[in-house]
């Protein structure tokens, strides 16, 4: 279950950062933080969903597969926003020299959450392109 993993991480760096005062200043917080945050969880929540149902049936299995395919697209609205926060809160400072601590420990996080976006969506694809239906013993 490395995507459960992995979206542990993804969890983790996230609220690390969009926590942080420099990252997202408190008055945005509730525009930003509070609903990325949310989705994240909706993220996890779902997976612990999809991976408890056991497809013994088509039906099971039609189910699951929603479940998959609903976590995929979360993390498609989760680069959303990232791209969001980047156009709105911190386009003046990723557009900064180079040299600036600033921009680079802004350039670090970001590349980091999407590393970790971008291996969630390739773990995930992989989980449902093996969930197959099961035969009861």
């Amino acid at each position: 279950m490395e995507f459960y993993r992995n979206a542990v991480d993804l969890r983790h760096e996230m609220s690390l950062f969009l926590r942080n005062e420099k990252n997202v200043p408190k008055k945005w917080r509730a525009l930003y933080t509070v609903p990325i945050l949310k989705k994240v969880r909706q993220l996890l929540d779902d997976i612990v969903e999809a991976n408890a149902i056991y497809p013994y049936t088509v039906e099971m299995l039609a189910q699951r597969h929603e479940l998959q395919n609903g976590c995929i697209i979360m993390c498609e609205k989760l680069f959303d926003c990232l791209q969001e926060l980047m156009e709105d809160l911190w386009w003046e400072t990723l557009h900064k020299d180079e040299n600036n601590a600033e921009r680079r420990r802004l350039e670090y996080h970001i590349n980091r959450i999407s590393e970790l976006l971008s291996r969630e969506e390739i773990l995930l694809k992989g989980w449902k392109k093996r969930t197959k239906l099961l035969q009861r013993t």
